[in-house]
């Protein structure tokens, strides 16, 4: 048995929403922040904050386009996907990446002239796709895997 499960609590540094082949993506990057402490020795550790690159593929993209902005503080879950690249220097590196399965905005929201939209993503409906792997190749002529 295996389970790649992840959950996250953080605040939204950047969101980019573009198509690929004509499939919404948004790409987040998340701050999670670590509060310091001081040792029993006296040891100052200071805060630290985990930048993480969330995905958001199809209706979760469009819904995250619409609600998502800088600064806004969201609950996400989701899996862990990794990738190879090779690097300008030629050097062969890994990325990781959270692709998200659902999300929820968390705090107060902005106050807009129109009525809110239920959150139709959490809990999420029955799945009947799969996201992608991040590092997944999608051939132009065959139908989208996800």
């Amino acid at each position: 048995m295996s389970l790649n499960k992840i959950q996250l609590i953080g605040n939204v540094g950047n969101i980019t929403v573009k198509e690929v082949k004509g499939v919404k993506v948004a790409n987040i990057s998340l701050a999670t922040n670590e509060r310091g402490f001081t040792t029993k020795s006296g040891k100052e550790i200071p805060d630290h904050t985990e930048w993480h690159r969330v995905v958001l593929w199809r209706s979760l993209a469009s819904s995250a386009e619409e609600k998502i902005k800088v600064g806004t503080q969201i609950y996400v879950e989701g899996k862990v996907n990794s990738s190879m690249y090779t690097d300008k220097n030629g050097v062969e590196r890994i990325s990781y990446n959270i692709v998200a399965e659902r999300y929820q905005i968390l705090g107060k929201q902005e106050k807009s002239n129109t009525a809110p939209k239920p959150m139709d993503n959490f809990p999420p409906a029955e799945v009947k796709h799969q996201a992608p792997n991040v590092g997944e190749q999608v051939d132009a002529d065959d139908d989208l895997p996800f």
